[in-house]
């Protein structure tokens, strides 16, 4: 535990000794969607912003950090299943799953995931649905503005494992500052071009996940 601590530790003085300072006006930004769940899950008061120097990301907040070839890598893997996009030493993208239910450590079983929760309240957080997309495979694409963010939702049925029961529906979301940092998502410029022009069909959220009982 304490290499654990002290591996992570030298790690964010290194992202911090790697990035070069930007102006104060440049880092504020849009607070990154359930990081208020996750500072009370913590017990402390520590949020990110879309647009933060990476140097405030603390050492106990860090899951992972990859190095390539010697250097640090431009993402990292935090608490709560958040990972967050640094190439140039700014968090410019942030991305975070929820699924319906999560396997227990041994793979054998499925049980309900209590942040499955935090679907229901999408359209608080990330803002109401401006476009949205039906893809092949019953997949569905939906783009979200909300406080100068961008936020596309990526919601499929999910099998991948045979223990997962049949209505397990899983939600991926990356919310940018920019449309440009979701150049990789295929489907966010069509989407982003048609937002207040079509009429929107809002998706249908899953009842919550049943209480288990003693």
């Amino acid at each position: 535990m304490k290499d654990l601590h002290a591996t992570l530790a030298v790690a964010t003085v290194a992202l911090a000794a790697t990035i070069t300072a930007l102006p104060a006006a440049a880092q504020t930004g849009p607070l990154i969607p359930f990081e208020g769940d996750r500072a009370q899950a913590r017990g402390d008061r520590h949020q990110l912003r879309l647009l933060d120097d990476a140097s405030r990301i603390p050492a106990n907040r860090i899951h992972h950090l990859p190095v390539v070839e010697g250097r640090l890598g431009e993402y990292a893997s935090l608490d709560g299943g958040l990972l967050v996009y640094f190439p140039y030493g700014r968090i410019e993208r942030a991305e975070v799953k929820f699924a319906k239910y999560q396997l227990d450590i041994s793979g054998s079983r499925a049980d309900p995931d209590p942040n499955f929760r935090k679907v229901a309240a999408f359209d608080k957080t990330l803002g109401p649905i401006c476009a949205v997309r039906d893809m092949p495979g019953g997949t569905r694409v939906e783009m979200r503005l909300s406080n100068k963010a961008i936020s596309l939702v990526e919601q499929r049925v999910d099998q991948s494992h045979p223990a997962l029961p049949a209505d397990n529906v899983s939600y991926r979301v990356v919310t940018a500052a920019s449309l440009r940092w979701l150049d990789s998502e295929p489907e966010a410029v069509v989407l982003h071009r048609n937002c207040g022009q079509t009429p929107v069909t809002a998706s249908k959220q899953p009842a919550a996940s049943p209480k288990k009982s003693n």
